[in-house]
């Protein structure tokens, strides 16, 4: 008793001892395994079981002999792939949008810190700016102070010099010095001179009290 194998493969056309043949080099389905009488031997039943051979294989059949005898599979099988491809781009979509979404925040804030840096340095560089204007203007601490809190947001130094120039002229209204007669007697000089540094001191007081000052920092302020 042989063994008779009812399989699908590839096979290559060899000679082998002079004969033609084909050599089998892989299998890639087995239908069925027969127990025979003589195995290969081309008695009638071998050859009816060889000739038998099932003309829509699975395995062998092309694709036009596929749409045409089982189109309802076909459309089932398209359907399924638009499906998933679908779901798999829907997927791709939402998650692109989160990260564009996630990169659009990320940017708002960055650009709000280089905002906010970008002002802090123009500030500094305005203050820095007032703070030499002041130096040099030789006001008052209290008249400085002012001017400084007029300008505590600038972002440009346009201004801070006629401002400096306007409180300036200011108190030189505030603090003008009242003129006396000359020869009158030392005691009628004295008398006036002290008269005139009590009213340019008052004036200054009550300048400095028009700025903000409390009476008694406007005291101070004047050198009272």
């Amino acid at each position: 008793m042989g063994v008779s194998i009812r399989a699908v493969g590839t096979a290559d056309d060899v000679k082998i001892d002079g004969r033609e043949c084909k050599e089998v080099t892989s299998l890639l389905a087995c239908r069925s395994v027969d127990f025979v009488t003589y195995a290969g031997a081309g008695g009638q039943v071998e050859a009816m079981e060889s000739n038998k051979f099932d003309d829509w294989d699975v395995d062998v059949i092309g694709e036009a002999e596929f749409r045409q005898r089982r189109p309802d599979l076909v459309t089932l099988i398209e359907k399924h792939i638009k499906e998933e491809i679908m779901k798999t781009d829907k997927e791709l979509l939402t998650e692109a949008t989160a990260k564009i979404t996630a990169l659009e925040t990320e940017k708002a804030a960055l650009q709000t810190k280089l905002t906010e840096a970008e002002t802090q340095g123009l500030k500094a560089t305005a203050a820095s700016e007032l703070n030499k204007l002041l130096s040099e203007s030789k006001l008052p601490e209290a008249a400085q102070n002012k001017i400084k809190k007029q300008f505590a947001e600038a972002t440009k130094v346009e201004g801070m010099k006629e401002a400096i120039t306007e409180e300036a002229e200011y108190l030189k209204t505030l603090g003008a010095p009242t003129k006396t007669s000359k020869n009158l007697g030392a005691s009628q000089n004295g008398t006036d001179a002290t008269e005139a540094a009590a009213e340019t001191q008052a004036s200054l007081v009550k300048g400095y009290q028009l700025m903000g000052l409390s009476e008694a920092d406007a005291k101070v302020a004047a050198g009272v």
